[in-house]
């Protein structure tokens, strides 16, 4: 029997998601979890009883010498808690995107390089049912080669960019009048850094990478106080040859929701979750007089239940239980350390062309020193973190 995989897991309230995932599974074993939230930790501990409770991940690291962590905590943090995690010997599943800066990127591949553990990044969307039937649909050549690709993430959230000491969410208003009132990191950042949802099932489906970009942001029309751009669109070139559109937003007013499209040069195929239609498909040759709807969701029906109960439609049970089954085979998790690195360190060099105006960005494979040290020598000023001081609290 493979060896029990003791798991650390900082960050409790995203965190609980995995916690459930991994619940059950022989080779696993909760020892740890970490948050600065008492209140979130108390939480989470009254799911996990036998695991103990930490309020920073140092003390987790140094006390329970996990094997694995999960990294849940918010979004600036997870380059830090990877490669601290990494340090301690720890193999690390870490939330998306990866970190902010291409640097930050970087560095994370050169700790796993460093101290020989395995990475990979926690993206749920490739796990989505109708990802999956696209994949099949691309490798058995139904759609023809896959000339261009575009995906969209909107959701307003005009409430959810500033909090005060005890961690309350506040206004815009409450912020301008109150400098104790901090922003949050979603505040701060270009929308476009949070593109993994999009791109990445995108490129899992093509298996490419993207090789360069031009960005173009809005003003921050809807708060100038925070300087984040309401939305932004950037248009990327793979390695292929392809063209891949990503829009991403959070400041306009639009319902939560994903779009994604694939055109190929036998067929095309659409899906949506803004409610404005169903699920299309259009093949050539197949005496298709229009689009065809067909019943895709975000669920897989090759899952059990307790995939069915995780969030996400199901995906969030996947992305655990495939980096715990490689670890446990002795494999490399099928998203690595790169192939999370084709999937995030794209929104760091587009957030670059934005603030040039759009100017095309070259995208370093990091597999290959090469081109990373040829793209560090460009000097890129990165923009990160943006606009009005931020708090920090997991």
């Amino acid at each position: 029997m493979a060896k029990q995989l003791r798991v650390g897991i900082v960050g409790t309230r995203r965190g609980q998601v995995f916690l459930g995932a991994l619940t059950g599974r022989p080779e696993c074993e909760v020892v740890g979890l970490a948050d600065r939230d008492p209140a979130r930790l108390s939480e989470a501990m009254k799911l996990c009883p036998q695991a103990r409770g930490y309020c920073e991940l140092d003390a987790l690291l140094a006390e329970e010498r996990p094997d694995v962590v999960i990294v849940a905590t918010d979004a600036p943090s997870h380059r830090d808690h990877a490669i601290q995690s990494m340090e301690a010997g720890a193999d690390v599943l870490s939330e998306v995107p990866a970190a902010f800066t291409a640097q930050q990127h970087l560095d994370i591949v050169v700790a796993a390089a460093r101290t020989g553990r395995r990475y990979s990044m926690a993206e749920n969307c490739v796990h989505w049912g109708f990802i999956q039937t696209w994949q099949q649909m691309v490798a058995a050549g139904q759609l023809g080669e896959i000339a261009y690709a575009e995906a969209e993430y909107l959701h307003s959230l005009p409430d959810r960019h500033y909090v005060d000491a005890e961690g309350r969410y506040r206004t815009h208003e409450e912020a301008a009048a109150d400098s104790t009132i901090k922003a949050v990191w979603r505040a701060r950042f270009h929308p476009i850094q949070y593109l993994t949802h999009s791109l990445g099932p995108i490129l899992w489906i093509t298996d490419d990478r993207c090789v360069s970009v031009s960005c173009l942001a809005t003003p921050a029309w809807r708060d100038p106080m925070c300087a984040s751009p309401d939305l932004e669109a950037a248009l990327f070139r793979t390695a292929a040859g392809r063209i891949i559109r990503i829009v991403c937003g959070f400041n306009v007013a639009y319902p939560a929701g994903h779009r994604f499209s694939l055109m190929g040069t036998r067929g095309t195929v659409k899906w949506d979750s803004f409610g404005e239609g169903q699920p299309r498909m259009w093949l050539e040759g197949n005496n298709l007089t229009g689009w065809a709807t067909v019943p895709w969701s975000t669920e897989r029906v090759d899952g059990p239940e307790e995939a069915r109960r995780s969030g996400h439609g199901g995906a969030d049970w996947y992305v655990a239980q495939e980096f715990v089954a490689a670890l446990g085979r002795g494999d490399a998790p099928p998203l690595d350390v790169h192939r999370s690195m084709d999937l995030s360190l794209p929104g760091a060099c587009a957030a670059i062309s934005a603030e040039r105006a759009g100017e095309a960005i070259p995208i370093p494979d990091t597999r290959d020193p090469a081109q990373v040290a040829a793209w560090l020598a460009k000097g890129y000023t990165e923009p990160w973190p943006i606009g009005r001081q931020e708090r920090t609290g997991w």
